[in-house]
């Protein structure tokens, strides 16, 4: 018997290509903050300002693995949630879940 299993690629070839462009752009990113001459506390306030932006996106595409490895609890980018009878009878709730416009306010 073969233990060995090839891997189930969880992130697809864009997917990790858009991660690895997160990591080149927080070096180019880092390098430009440094090339502005400003000061350490400047410094340590203009990454914490950009920075958080980039681990957002980077913590998007990773969900993509969560997605694929537990499809039935979570989606994928660009995918739709599965309405009617047959989801709120697995799920064991008649409650519809809020629209994202519900969830963010509205307008």
């Amino acid at each position: 018997m073969d233990d060995h299993l090839e891997p189930v690629p969880l992130l697809s070839d864009k997917q990790l290509r858009a991660l690895d462009l997160c990591r080149e752009l927080r070096q180019v990113l880092s390098e430009i903050i440094e090339d502005g001459g400003g000061s350490g506390l400047a410094l340590l306030g203009t990454t914490h300002l950009v920075f958080p932006h980039l681990w957002v996106l980077e913590q998007f595409l990773k969900a993509q693995a969560a997605a694929r490895a537990y499809p039935d609890r979570f989606l994928l980018l660009g995918q739709d949630r599965p309405t009617g009878p047959a989801t709120e009878a697995s799920s064991g709730s008649t409650a519809s879940s809020p629209s994202p416009d519900e969830t963010f306010g509205g307008r």
